[in-house]
């Protein structure tokens, strides 16, 4: 049985055609790794930008009516009740010895469960999610040194630079920090 038009086999015509589509194809476009970028929550202290990593929230409220605990220190603010437990919280700014907002209808508390500690830390804004490239995270994070106060520095593990510089925050080394879990007063 051969092809009419060019007395071809069936097989002798696909033998031409894979012939000519090697001779014509283009190289595939170059495989490169990308790395997944690094999810954050960005919130704000003092005027000054940070991210904490998703993973590390439960949930962000606005502040709730809180309980105050008699016999803890100022940063303690007390214990609310946060879908049906009773979490502690914290003034992350008063903690730090920052100076008070002076918007205090911005602020907001991020839930934080990092075993076996779960705390509602107050911070004065928070920007949402944020999304940053891994080959933009900087283990020196210029604002550190100058701009943040040494208390501040203990906690901050890097940055990510987009058109400004985000500190990374570890709530991890916060709940670890001796000062943070000794709230009840001397």
């Amino acid at each position: 049985m051969t092809h009419e038009a060019t007395g071809l086999t069936p097989f002798e015509l696909l033998q031409q055609m894979q012939t000519r589509t090697i001779l014509h194809a283009s190289e595939p476009p170059e495989y490169r790794e990308q790395s997944a970028p690094w999810a954050g929550i960005g919130f704000t202290l003092n005027q000054h930008q940070y991210v904490v990593s998703i993973s590390d929230i439960t949930e962000i409220l606005p502040v709730p009516a809180i309980t105050p605990l008699p016999g803890t220190k100022s940063w303690a603010k007390g214990v609310s009740n946060v879908r049906g437990r009773l979490v502690p919280i914290i003034d992350l700014s008063e903690f730090l010895g920052l100076p008070a907002p002076s918007a205090q209808n911005t602020r907001r508390i991020m839930v934080i469960d990092q075993k076996p500690l779960v705390a509602g830390i107050i911070v004065d804004e928070v920007q949402g999610m944020m999304q940053f490239p891994s080959e933009r995270f900087s283990e020196q994070a210029s604002a550190t040194s100058s701009d943040t106060t040494e208390a501040i520095n203990y906690f901050i593990e890097g940055s990510y630079n987009l058109e400004k510089e985000y500190l990374v925050f570890s709530f991890d080394k916060l709940v670890r920090h001796s000062d943070f879990l000794m709230a009840a007063n001397e």
